[in-house]
């Protein structure tokens, strides 16, 4: 029964562990930043530049400029560590952006045409 317990004990633990690493885990991958924040710039990746990323919990934020001299702040969240691969690699969200005194960019309320 103590054995039992034991065992419990250590596969409780370390799947808690595990999955805490997902919360302090890397920025998310450049490929998929630039990706999303195209997205939802509606723009294409080479008309901007990333700069500044920076983990902050389980958000990578980070600073957009664009050909045209446009500057957004934007922020994506991510999964990795156990979390990510039992979802099959490291999950990135949608981007949202905004630029100072404007609303942030988001595409579903722009379709519904609510911003």
């Amino acid at each position: 029964m103590a054995t039992r317990i034991i065992v419990t004990t250590a596969v409780f633990s370390l799947t808690l562990f595990a999955s805490s690493g997902a919360l302090a885990g890397d920025l998310a991958p450049l490929d998929k930043v630039q990706s999303r924040t195209a997205d939802a710039l509606g723009l294409e990746t080479e008309d901007f530049t990333v700069s500044d990323l920076e983990k902050d919990g389980v958000a990578t934020r980070y600073r957009v400029t664009t050909n045209d001299g446009e500057k957004y702040s934007c922020y994506v969240t991510s999964t990795s560590g156990f979390i990510g691969f039992m979802a099959g690699g490291a999950s990135v969200s949608d981007a949202v952006c905004n630029q100072k005194g404007k609303p942030a960019r988001n595409a579903l309320l722009e379709a519904a045409g609510q911003l």
